[in-house]
C-alpha cells in the first residue's frame, strides 16, 4: 500500500428512528470509518463498533456498505438488548 492510500477518517451521518413504548431517536449520529486502499480493494472499519467492517472495489461503495453494516449492527444490538428485558423497562438517551 502506498502513502497516498493511507487511512482517512470519514464521519458518517446516520439517522435512526426506533419505537417501542414511545420513540427513541438517534439523529445525526457520527461514527468514524477508518478506510484505506489495498491494491484494487478499499477496506474499512467503524472504529467505535467492533465487527463492523467491509471491503469494496471503490471508495464510494465502501462507505455505502459500511453505513449499511453499521445500521444492521446497531439494529441487531438493540434487538438483543431488548430481548434481555423482562417486564417493564425504560429507554433513556445517554450522551457523551
Amino acid at each position: 500500500m502506498d502513502i497516498a492510500a493511507a487511512a482517512w477518517l470519514v464521519f458518517l451521518g446516520l439517522d435512526f428512528h426506533w419505537s417501542r413504548l414511545g420513540t427513541t431517536k438517534m439523529e445525526h449520529s457520527s461514527w468514524t470509518a477508518v478506510i484505506s486502499q489495498d491494491e484494487d480493494w478499499w477496506i474499512g472499519w467503524i472504529a467505535e463498533i467492533p465487527g463492523v467492517n467491509a471491503q469494496e472495489r471503490t471508495r464510494e461503495e465502501l462507505l455505502e456498505t459500511l453505513a449499511e453494516v453499521l445500521r444492521e449492527a446497531l439494529e441487531m444490538n438493540r434487538h438483543d438488548a431488548l430481548a434481555q428485558t423482562s417486564g417493564r423497562y425504560e429507554e433513556v438517551a445517554v450522551s457523551l
